[in-house]
């Protein structure tokens, strides 16, 4: 919704971290080490590892998260004006707040998040598993600038969208 109101770029951790899981990038190699891999990285087998094991989680995003935070730096950079928005779900976990200028969460509520991930095709346990590394939903309001509730319909989201992104144009364009 952002790109379509005329933000710059959008940069979307998630696309940067499956980076790291290709043979040539700088992490692979360090990451198939430490898990001990044959053979190129399944993402799925490897994310069931790391929600049922913290100190491996913690050891992956210690691999992951600064390539992940270089690559965005460098993509800002190339930015001379306009906004960027960095689309990060451990945003705050994993300090990327740091970088930015403010800070939204987009609050769904967690029947929401939920069904919306079974429909993407995540089971429950799963589902659990990914929201207990996480901070919860009410944390991560209290550590936002901006909170955009998507608890109602696609339009209304696209409303409430566009009167942040007036707020964000008037502060930071």
């Amino acid at each position: 919704m952002f790109k379509k109101l005329g933000a710059r770029k959008i940069l979307n951790s998630d696309q940067l971290a499956h980076e790291t899981l290709r043979p040539g990038n700088q992490c692979y190699r360090r990451i198939k080490s430490f898990f001990h891999l044959e053979g190129p990285i399944n993402r799925k087998q490897l994310a069931r590892e790391i929600f049922a094991n913290p100190e491996k989680r913690k050891k992956l995003e210690a691999i992951i998260h600064p390539y992940v935070r270089r690559r965005m730096m460098n993509e800002i950079k190339k930015v001379k004006q306009g906004i960027v928005i960095l689309e990060v779900p451990l945003l705050f976990e994993a300090k990327f707040d740091r970088i930015c200028n403010a800070t939204i969460v987009v609050s769904a509520g967690k029947s929401n998040i939920m069904k919306r991930l079974m429909r993407a095709g995540f089971g429950r346990a799963e589902i659990n598993s990914r929201l207990k590394a996480q901070f919860s939903e009410s944390e991560k309001m209290k550590r936002a600038d901006i909170i955009i509730s998507n608890k109602g319909s696609k339009k209304l989201l696209e409303q409430k969208t566009k009167l942040v992104w007036k707020k964000l144009k008037l502060q930071f364009n």
